[in-house]
């Protein structure tokens, strides 16, 4: 999907690598939910891995969430090791291990997060990469990301979801027919 078809290049060079492909999957989930903002791909770079040329490093260190909230509006960065400053996302991403004051709880306390003992328990609780197998995130608006993305981010609004301003709207995937909820208006093209 994320190679240039090319029954459909014309050569113009506009997309610079990027597949019209993800800009329709872009658009027909922003369509299909009623985003409001753009779908965030995000794409690791494996430690030993080529960063790519063609992707701006972030200008300044940032913290995972402002990337993907960039990216959601369009942006596109190359965040190595060095600039990710939140500690949590350094370690679930497996760019390095958490640092004892955030694993004991400390720092997310300090924030005003959990408790120290909640804040603690959740640290444990993240899902991790092995720390250090990671050197880099490309974080992308996916229909700008140059990457085959690894995961792709909705970022949602819950007061409308569905399109609708009901609260309990929500949508369930079953097998081969989508639904929504009872008294929730589905967004358009998609079956009760």
């Amino acid at each position: 999907m994320w190679e240039l078809a090319e029954e459909r290049c014309t050569g113009c060079g506009i997309c610079v690598r990027v597949c019209p492909e993800s800009e329709e999957v872009a658009e027909r989930l922003r369509s299909l939910l009623g985003l409001t903002r753009r779908p965030v791909g995000i794409r690791l770079i494996a430690a030993g891995g080529e960063l790519p040329k063609d992707v701006p490093e972030a200008p300044a260190p940032l913290r995972h969430c402002q990337a993907v909230h960039i990216a959601s509006e369009g942006g596109v960065l190359l965040i190595p090791v060095e600039k990710q400053t939140c500690f949590a996302a350094r370690a679930a991403l497996g760019m390095a291990p958490l640092p004892e004051k955030v694993a004991s709880g400390e720092v997310p306390y300090l924030h005003g997060l959990a408790r120290n003992q909640q804040a603690a328990r959740i640290m444990a609780e993240i899902p991790k990469l092995p720390p250090g197998s990671i050197r880099a995130e490309v974080v992308g608006a996916l229909d700008r990301m140059p990457l085959e993305p690894d995961v792709v981010v909705l970022v949602v609004t819950r007061s409308k979801p569905c399109g609708s301003s009901m609260p309990s709207c929500t949508i369930e995937a079953a097998p081969g027919s989508p639904r929504t909820s009872p008294g929730c208006k589905p967004p358009a093209g998609m079956p009760r």
